[in-house]
């Protein structure tokens, strides 16, 4: 089956449910970082991560993101995730990522990298 129609038959995840279900069953350690897209939409700034790994693809689809940074440098290597945080803000209604975390406490930290804040989060898997 091509990448196309297998992305075309992906179920889709909103909200906290997404979190629950990447958290718990996704494996994110065991995937790769294959795409990030960077796009806006009706003048609202989105992000989207695909991440593979063999027959596994998923998606995380961030809408009306606040705030994000990414670092590249090739001397390292920016597909493998090897820590991550993702979870939901309570206190200002946002989603959160961080996929090179600065501690394993379930919340956002100034010293976190390659992170995004965004109001929405769903996940197509």
């Amino acid at each position: 089956m091509s990448d196309k129609k297998m992305y075309e038959k992906l179920r889709t995840i909103k909200g906290l449910g997404a979190i629950e279900f990447a958290n718990n069953n996704l494996g994110i350690l065991s995937l790769k970082i294959s795409e990030i897209r960077i796009y806006e939409e009706r003048e609202l700034l989105n992000i989207s991560i695909r991440l593979s790994k063999d027959d596994v693809v998923c998606e995380l689809i961030f809408n009306q993101v606040l705030e994000y940074s990414f670092y590249y440098s090739d001397k390292y290597i920016f597909s493998t995730i090897e820590d991550y945080k993702l979870l939901h803000d309570d206190d200002r209604l946002e989603f959160y990522l961080s996929l090179d975390p600065y501690d394993s406490e379930n919340k956002n930290n100034m010293k976190d990298q390659d992170f995004i804040r965004s109001k929405e989060l769903r996940i197509k898997y």
